[in-house]
């Protein structure tokens, strides 16, 4: 019986893959429809489809299966079920969880007295150290996983402004009002707050747009097209921040015909829909909604209640038309939605959508870790402040947080810590030296949504040892959030960048939710 329950949980332990591995298992284990079934020396054990029942944080998984005991020489099996624990570490970028160090935590077969059921708990006990390390999907275990919701973070889901275009366009977003910087002797300032060529002198300003320039009389634009730029221009740096700009002069004239682009500019946060002339409707199979085919933007028609729905880092917005109104619509979007097909050339914005197996998957999915373990002896990080480090406190805590730096640091009490890819370093002293920090302050997890440091309270200390510690964060410090039942793409709320005045003036942006498409 022992190796019975053995080659059993096996089989329990290759569960979630719905398919064991033929050389791991006996013949009959092997086919993909449950329960399974293992026969030895006159007895048989069945085991039905496991059902993951708890993974907090993502470190050790709780499953439970039902099985069917029939001892040699028996007709009649010991049904019950058992719960074990198991061990995991998840490759995400593979899609593989590998399971160890199985215990057994309950079991449960209502026909048997105490004597019996102790000793096959005994048995079933002695079985599970002997397995060895499995591999299995992920995604079968998500699907499998019978857990609370995951709570959604309170995000600021307004929209952002939305520009439209029907013919070529382009959006320049500063963050925002336009901070300048002189570029080299030239006479030249350039604009440092945004991702765009943009340059003033002597009142003008012009942009640099797919290797044509524009100028306009303001930052806030109309801008036209111009083949006269001044001579400053030929004294740009050599360096790789204006090599583009370079590579555009002298300045070259529209060619005839070549259609004028719109620049809308925002020193919010916006995003832009364009379409190729007025919008062009599709009909999306299996639903009444009507895709819009002549633009990038993920952009869709609902006939029923006349409006417009496009997809913005995750969220859904909503309008009658395509100029303005625009309302956040995730949390009531039409059920139509739901109905697109999972081989439907729409099925990107599955994910997207409340209620679907492909949201439900994606949510899941953010809860998962990822993990790195980092020697001590090995560990560096160098904090570069502009300026004496000068700290400020972030609203609603008792931490103060480090305003004049590229990195994150933090001061609680007399330490300062200091987040870095995914994980914590602590020092005496805002400046170092840095170590690996053993633990964190459970008040770095009061840090707000509307806090630019939101992201870190997602990065855990997971293991500490005299020679390593091991870290974790989820989806959350990559600015992955849950809302209205969907995985979306940052909090929405804008951070300020940090400028630092001067004759360079510095510019230290935040993380930025919506800018572009």
């Amino acid at each position: 019986m022992h190796r019975l329950l053995l080659i059993a949980f096996a089989v329990l332990f290759w569960g979630f893959a719905h398919n064991p591995v033929a050389a791991q298992v006996p013949p009959a284990a092997t086919a993909q429809a449950w329960p399974h079934t293992v026969a030895r020396d006159g007895a048989s054990i069945t085991i039905y489809q496991p059902q993951a029942v708890d993974w907090p944080e993502r470190k050790t998984l709780t499953a439970r299966a039902a099985v069917a005991i029939t001892p040699q020489g028996q007709t009649k099996p010991l049904l019950g079920t058992v719960e074990i624990s198991l061990r995991t570490s998840t490759d995400e970028a593979a899609g593989v969880v590998a399971f160890s160090d199985p215990k057994l935590l309950a079991t449960h077969f209502p026909s048997l007295d105490t004597r019996q059921a102790a000793t096959l708990e005994a048995k079933i006990a002695a079985a599970l150290p002997a397995m060895q390390t499995r591999q299995v999907p992920l995604s079968a275990i998500l699907l499998s996983l019978n857990q609370t919701p995951v709570q959604p973070v309170e995000l600021k889901n307004d929209p952002p402004r939305i520009f439209h275009a029907n013919h070529p366009a382009s959006l320049v977003v500063f963050d925002g009002e336009p901070v300048l910087a002189p570029v080299g002797k030239s006479g030249l300032s350039f604009a440092v707050n945004t991702n765009w060529d943009v340059f003033t002198i002597d009142g003008a300003w012009y942009l640099l747009n797919n290797g044509t320039w524009l100028k306009a009389a303001a930052a806030a634009g109309p801008f036209a097209p111009t083949a006269q730029l001044p001579p400053a221009f030929n004294a740009l740096p050599t360096d790789a921040n204006f090599a583009d700009a370079r590579k555009a002069l002298p300045a070259r004239a529209a060619k005839p015909g070549q259609p004028v682009p719109t620049i809308f500019v925002s020193t919010v946060p916006a995003s832009i829909i364009v379409t190729d002339g007025a919008p062009k409707l599709a009909a999306v199979a299996g639903t009444t909604l009507q895709r819009v085919t002549n633009t990038p933007n993920a952009l869709y028609f609902y006939p029923s209640d006349a409006k417009y729905y496009v997809l913005l880092a995750g969220r859904w917005f909503s309008a009658p038309a395509l100029d303005g109104g625009w309302a956040f619509a995730t949390d009531k979007l039409p059920p139509d939605f739901a109905l697109i097909p999972a081989d439907s050339p729409d099925n990107a914005v599955l994910p997207a959508v409340p209620g679907t197996a492909q949201a439900q998957e994606a949510v899941l999915k953010s809860q998962i870790p990822t993990t790195a373990t980092l020697k001590r002896s090995a560990a560096r990080i160098d904090v570069a402040y502009v300026g004496p480090p000068r700290f400020e406190p972030i609203a609603g805590t008792p931490i103060l947080h480090a305003a004049n730096t590229q990195s994150v640091v933090l001061k609680i009490g007399d330490k300062y810590y200091a987040c870095e890819a995914g994980a914590w370093f602590i020092a005496a002293s805002p400046t170092g030296p840095w170590a690996l920090a053993d633990s964190i302050p459970p008040v770095i997890k009061t840090i707000p949504p509307n806090s630019p440091y939101y992201n870190v309270t997602y990065v855990e200390v997971y293991n500490a040892t005299p020679v390593a510690v091991t870290y974790g964060y989820t989806a959350g410090y990559a600015m992955g959030f849950v809302s209205a039942g969907v995985l979306v793409y940052g909090t929405g709320y804008y951070y300020p960048p940090v400028i630092v005045p001067g004759p360079l003036p510095i510019f230290l942006p935040y993380p930025y939710t919506y800018a572009g498409n």
